[in-house]
């Protein structure tokens, strides 16, 4: 009954469209092969698992807490260009403060370092204490040096309180647009099927209409 109703849902889709389903594990393996078959591998965007439950289940021989939310999109490069992200809580937003008064307000330091070796970006640094930093083994700094020195110059470098400590690059609170979504989806921030169940009872009487 799943192949023709996907063949039917794919023509519906835009080209700017996406589809996710909602799938428990005992069929997951076998949606996961219709959807590859009828939309493509390529087009194969995330599985994502919800955690439906957050109260105890012990009726089984191993609690069944989570389902899977299959993600496909006609045009996966697009659907990265234009998804939506996941907006900070309050608790997120925390880590972003404002130690030395800067007008601009809250702020944190993303570490200025990357994974990799790369000539041109394996130059030191001396920090305002006079050390100098060297990125660490296996890693480079994240930009060539004349962007490091422009972020410098315009006050976007920290190097700690004591002006000693590896740079890292200053990011405003204000500049955080959101965080890319993850494929963990905890029933504090999705919600859960006792939710679910609720809405419906609200909304036609009965939990029955489906």
């Amino acid at each position: 009954m799943m192949y023709p109703r996907l063949l039917l849902l794919k023509r519906f889709l835009r080209r700017d469209g996406s589809i996710w389903i909602s799938m428990d594990d005992s069929e997951i393996a076998l949606l996961r092969l219709l959807m590859d078959e009828i939309f493509g591998r390529e087009r194969f965007i995330a599985c994502n698992v919800w955690q439906k439950r957050y109260s105890r289940e012990n009726r089984e021989a191993i609690g069944d807490v989570h389902e899977y939310v299959l993600v496909y999109a006609i045009d996966p490069e697009r659907f990265k260009a234009t998804r939506n992200r996941v907006l900070l809580t309050e608790e997120q937003a925390k880590i972003y403060r404002n130690p030395n008064g800067d007008p601009k307000g809250r702020w944190r330091g993303i570490p200025m370092t990357a994974q990799g070796w790369r000539p041109n970006q394996m130059y030191e640094i001396v920090s305002p204490a006079g050390i100098v930093h060297r990125p660490p083994e296996g890693r480079c700094w994240g930009m060539i040096e004349p962007e490091f020195k422009k972020l410098l110059s315009a006050g976007r470098i920290y190097f700690g309180k004591d002006g000693k400590s590896q740079p890292s690059v200053i990011r405003y609170l204000d500049e955080v647009d959101g965080f890319v979504p993850w494929t963990w989806w905890s029933h504090e921030e999705v919600g859960h099927t006792d939710e679910a169940r609720k809405e419906i009872q609200a909304l036609f009487k009965t939990q029955t209409v489906f």
